[in-house]
């Protein structure tokens, strides 16, 4: 069916240099994959729940490339780092509106914290 073609001595000594070529080839790859799994770190994922502060600050400076933290609460207080200082109006923070001198005003003299002050009402 196939005529053969005759194989002479130059053939015969392309095919060998072909096959150790290939089996270096393979060689050298199989010589890398090994030392790439070798080398190779495995990936654990690890779920600490709550973790403390210090802990994370542990975990962060160990993990800082492959830390995650899904964390839905909060393990410190707002007020750790939130701090919040309100600054009131001068109108807001005077006394002409607070509860003491509003009763003042109405007539409801049982408090005395602006009893020495003279009364415009009978001045007038």
């Amino acid at each position: 069916m196939f005529k053969a073609d005759g194989s002479n001595q130059h053939q015969i000594s392309y095919q060998r240099i072909a096959t150790r070529l290939y089996l270096f080839v393979l060689l050298i790859s199989l010589i890398i994959i090994s030392f790439y799994l070798l080398l190779n770190e495995d990936l654990q994922q690890k779920t600490i729940h709550q973790p403390s502060k210090f802990q994370y600050k542990e975990l962060e400076k160990i993990y800082s490339s492959n830390l995650y933290c899904p964390c839905s609460t909060v393990s410190m207080s707002y007020s750790t780092f939130i701090t919040i200082e309100p600054y009131f109006h001068q109108v807001c923070s005077s006394d002409f509106i607070s509860d003491a001198w509003i009763n003042y005003i109405k007539g409801n003299d049982n408090l005395i914290d602006y009893s020495s002050i003279p009364d415009y009402r009978g001045i007038a």
